[in-house]
């Protein structure tokens, strides 16, 4: 029959088993880190000695800005595209760190979240555009907590597990909104009848002209505002058609300036020039007839030739008429001083009121009376004026 023989036992190897017995006994003692933890835990350790515990330090500290280098408008616009902003960490168990810092801005672009200083600062941030439905920047900055390594010390003592959802992150983080646009709008000013002799100071064919005033830039939830003259006196204006009231005879001058939703003003604004016409009194031989859409609601007529409406110029180069045109009207003549006399072109194919046709343009400053006479006339074809342009 065969014998087991069992080696003897020396000090040494009772020593070993001893060993891991007790190592095992106290294992199993130690009940679990969510237990053995001291509350308040500040920070995690992994070079802890073999049955110190350690702790879960679980709660993650807050994140705040006390700076930044603007201040939006009432509708949270700037017109800068360069951030900056200061930022610390809140922190209420007593932690003492060390923290860190993990930054972003959303956008027109987007940059990734990462590591950051108090002050941090973005440079050439695009335009917020307008009415493509972009929503406005966002700036996002969490406070880490350093001293947290992501470990879960409610795992086995002898080897903790990493933590699935780490605690060193501020739970969520301090942000800033705003939009930018850096660009001046462009102001317009147009809606003034076009002259081609004069294009630059067009001749208006009323007393109370009018203008349109825009920008290339504006919405409904992004208005432009304006700041509007006349001859240098201010107007209130608000985009759109500007009624100008009736105005006395001469040059004028309208100037407009936009302003965007960011506070950007157009740097050079527009300015109208345009000459309003002056209206002629009737001397003898003419008679007042009210005419819809004549210059000043009315014009001058006579049936009777050769009479005379005569008046003195001084310094003329540009000399018109304001009158109807058509085919049912008497001839009209002119001159100045002994010059020959010469026909008013108001002969058309169809009747139109306050048609501005020109005499004489004049290559220097010229002086003298003016007159203005009745060719031929009927009852059925009465010669007709209406105003007078003479600069």
């Amino acid at each position: 029959m065969a014998r087991t023989v069992h080696p003897a036992r020396t000090p040494r190897g009772l020593a070993a088993v001893a060993t891991l017995a007790l190592g095992l006994s106290l294992a199993t003692a130690v009940p679990p880190a969510s237990q053995a933890a001291a509350p308040g835990c500040l920070t995690e350790r992994q070079d802890l000695p073999l049955l110190d515990p350690g702790c879960d330090d679980t709660t993650p500290p807050d994140t705040e800005i006390t700076g930044r280098s603007f201040v939006p408008n009432a509708a949270g616009w700037i017109a800068e595209d360069t951030v900056t902003f200061e930022f610390h960490e809140v922190v209420e168990d007593g932690d003492a760190g060390p923290w860190g810092f993990r930054c972003r801005v959303v956008g027109a672009v987007t940059t990734d979240l990462e590591p950051c200083t108090s002050p941090v600062t973005y440079e050439d941030l695009p335009d917020t555009q307008v009415g493509s439905g972009q929503g406005p920047w966002r700036f996002e900055v969490h406070a880490v907590d350093e001293g947290d390594a992501p470990v879960d010390w409610r795992g086995s003592l002898l080897q903790p597990g990493r933590e699935t959802a780490p605690d060193d992150d501020s739970a969520s983080p301090a942000t800033a909104t705003w939009r930018s646009d850096t660009r001046a709008p462009e102001t317009r000013v147009g809606g003034l009848d076009p002259d081609p002799v004069t294009p630059g100071s067009p001749v208006q064919a009323t007393l109370k002209p009018g203008v349109f005033v825009g920008a290339d830039e504006g919405t409904r939830t992004t208005p432009v505002t304006w700041t509007c003259a006349l001859d240098g006196v201010a107007r209130e204006c608000a985009g759109g058609p500007l009624r100008l009231g009736r105005l006395a005879a001469g040059d004028h001058e309208v100037t407009a300036t936009a302003t965007d939703v960011a506070g950007n003003t157009d740097p050079t604004p527009q300015r109208r020039a345009f000459h309003v016409p002056r209206e002629l009194a009737a001397p003898a031989g003419w008679a007042t007839r009210g005419t819809k859409g004549a210059l000043g609601g009315d014009v001058l007529v006579t049936r009777t030739r050769g009479a005379v409406l005569s008046t003195r110029l001084t310094g003329v180069r540009d000399l018109r008429v304001v009158a109807p045109t058509g085919p049912g009207l008497g001839v009209v003549e002119w001159r100045l001083d002994r010059g020959r006399w010469a026909v008013v072109p108001q002969r058309a194919e169809r009747t139109r009121q306050a048609q501005v046709v020109v005499l004489a343009a004049y290559d220097r400053p010229t002086s003298g009376r003016l007159q203005l006479r009745a060719g031929t006339v009927s009852a059925q074809r009465p010669a007709v004026l209406d105003g007078l342009v003479a600069r």
